[in-house]
């Protein structure tokens, strides 16, 4: 990774304040319209998914899951460890995406490094 990175780094650095900027800016449209695409395409899949669970849920036959279809002991356990787990990890990721993500203070202070960094650079990427 670093042997990849250095020669790029070190042409970056010798450009121009101008070059900086342009060279950063069109890095930042790439990224932001190849992120924009794919979130687009993920929100896509999870809306699907969430229709598909409000269906079935109305239908029934989530509850019908739920609940094990019969009474035998072993499926209900097996169910309850199941929502559990989900539930578990439902949590996890949600937890994730807040810190990671929708942390505004976290990302302030990023900016603000990356300001004092290079802010040639980062103003050309949020442009």
């Amino acid at each position: 990774k670093q042997n990849i990175i250095q020669p790029i780094y070190g042409q970056y650095e010798q450009l121009s304040p101008k070059g900086k900027f342009l060279s950063t800016a069109f890095v930042g449209f790439t990224t932001s319209r190849f992120t924009v695409s794919t979130t687009i395409q993920i929100a896509k899949y999870f809306g699907a998914a969430f229709i598909i669970s409000e269906v079935l849920n109305s239908a029934g036959i989530l509850e019908n899951i739920m609940n094990g279809g019969d009474d035998d002991d072993d499926d209900d356990n097996t169910m309850k460890l199941l929502k559990q787990n989900i539930s578990t990890k439902v949590n996890e990721c949600r937890l994730f995406v807040r810190e990671h993500f929708l942390n505004v203070e976290k990302m302030k202070l990023k900016f603000d490094e990356c300001l004092e960094k290079d802010r040639v650079g980062t103003l050309g990427f949020t442009t």
